[in-house]
């Protein structure tokens, strides 16, 4: 989470992924990187009812994560963050366009 090398591959790769959702955007700062887990920490900790997805195509997510958190799996797993499938099928009569995407992040269940 903090490895300047990291973190800019990472940056990276979502860059390659999503050039017009991350045009110019450079590597992040490990301090600001720290500061986004946080953030999402808290607010799920805080009332986990009301605890908002985090979509995978979120640009400060992706700029802190990499491209859909697939590079940073391992540690939101580790604190408890899952990814939920979005089934399209399900909005299929739905005049509100999915963009890209398939999924969420959110806190596991209690």
């Amino acid at each position: 989470m903090t490895d300047r090398e990291s973190l800019r591959k990472r940056a990276e790769q979502a860059i390659a992924a999503y050039p017009d959702t991350m045009e110019g955007m450079g590597a992040p700062e490990p301090i600001n990187v720290l500061d986004i887990l946080r953030l999402y920490l808290t607010n799920a900790l805080r009332n986990h009812q009301r605890s908002k997805p985090i979509s995978p195509g979120n640009k400060r997510f992706m700029h802190s994560f990499g491209a859909e958190g697939v590079p940073c799996k391992d540690l939101l797993e580790f604190l408890e963050f899952v990814y939920n499938e979005v089934r399209e099928d399900l909005f299929a009569n739905m005049e509100v366009a999915l963009a890209d995407e398939l999924g969420y992040w959110c806190v596991a269940p209690a």
